[in-house]
C-alpha cells in the first residue's frame, strides 16, 4: 500500500516484489528464480511460490506493453475504487523514493473509478494474482467503455474468463 500513492502521483504502475534488485539486466527465467530465492528465502523450497512470483515478475518485467491497460485496486479507499492506466514506457528501475521500486509508466485514464460501475463478473477477474493477462468476456472493451463514461455493457459471446498466467503464455512450466 505504501507504493499506491507514489504510483498515482507519478502516473506510474508498480509491483510489489521490491525486495529484488534491478531486473534490467535479467536475460532468462533461471536467472530470475535464483534473484527470487536469494531474496525470499522463506519461498525458496516452496516450487509452487518461487513460479508463481517468478512468473508474476517475469511478466510485468517483459510481457506487459505500451497500450496495455493496468488496473489498480486501490487498497487505501478500501478496495472500493480502481485505479485504471494505459502502459506508456518499458520497465524501469528506480530508487529515488527512498525504497527501490520496479515500474513503468502510464497515462492515467481514471484513479478513483468505482468498482460499482462494473458488473461482477469483471471485478471478480480482478482477484488472482498481481500480474495477470484477462482472456475473454470482452474484458479489455469493457474496461475502456466504462472509462469513456459508459456503463459496463456485461460479457457477450459466453465464453468463460480465462486468467493467463505467464507460466501458461510463455509456455513454461512453474519453478
Amino acid at each position: 500500500m505504501r507504493e499506491e500513492q507514489p504510483a498515482l502521483d507519478n502516473n506510474l504502475v508498480t509491483m510489489h516484489w521490491n525486495e529484488l534488485s534491478d531486473l534490467s539486466g535479467v536475460k532468462t527465467r533461471e536467472e530470475l528464480a535464483k534473484l527470487y530465492r536469494k531474496a525470499n528465502p522463506a519461498e525458496a523450497d516452496n516450487a509452487y511460490k518461487v513460479g508463481a512470483g517468478v512468473g508474476q515478475v517475469l511478466a510485468f518485467r517483459a510481457d506487459i506493453k505500451p497500450g496495455d491497460l493496468a488496473i489498480i485496486p486501490l487498497k487505501t479507499r478500501s478496495n472500493t475504487a480502481l485505479a485504471i492506466g494505459e502502459v506508456t514506457g518499458p520497465y524501469v528501475y528506480r530508487t529515488d523514493w527512498g525504497k527501490k521500486f520496479d515500474i513503468r509508466s502510464r497515462e492515467g485514464l481514471s484513479t478513483d473509478l468505482p468498482r460499482a460501475r462494473f458488473e461482477q463478473d469483471l471485478l471478480d477477474t480482478l482477484a488472482a494474482k498481481t500480474v495477470y493477462e484477462i482472456k475473454g468476456r470482452n474484458a479489455e472493451q469493457r474496461f475502456r467503455t466504462v472509462l469513456a463514461g459508459k456503463a459496463d455493457p456485461g460479457a457477450t459471446g459466453g465464453d468463460d474468463t480465462e486468467i493467463e498466467s505467464a507460466e501458461r503464455r510463455l509456455g513454461q512450466s512453474k519453478e
